[in-house]
């Protein structure tokens, strides 16, 4: 169920799209500086640091606010985090099609 938020409404003045780089992906993530590095998602309940449940992504739970903007489940926005791979992995998008 949608609740009403207090925010203030602007109007879209324009959209880009692009694709960003692994040191864009870093800067912009809230979990600074490993990203994700556990592989448990709770613990007694509560949500792991450093797991895919991180409360620094946003909040999931009602109880329990986002440790990035303080704001409550139906408020936060959520927030961008990163995952460290082992080895690069190429996009399908970016490949080039097989002749």
């Amino acid at each position: 169920m949608f609740m009403h938020s207090e925010a203030d409404i602007k109007k879209v003045k324009r959209v880009q799209f692009g694709i960003l780089g692994p040191d864009e992906i870093k800067a912009m993530s809230v979990m600074q500086p490993d990203g994700v590095t556990s592989d448990r998602t709770f613990d007694n309940g509560k949500p792991v640091q450093g797991g895919l449940m991180d409360p620094r992504l946003g909040s999931i739970d009602r109880y329990i606010n986002c440790a990035t903007c303080g704001m409550d489940h139906n408020e936060c926005p959520g927030h961008f985090g990163h995952i460290e791979l082992a080895k690069p992995i190429r996009s399908a998008a970016s490949a080039s099609p097989a002749l």
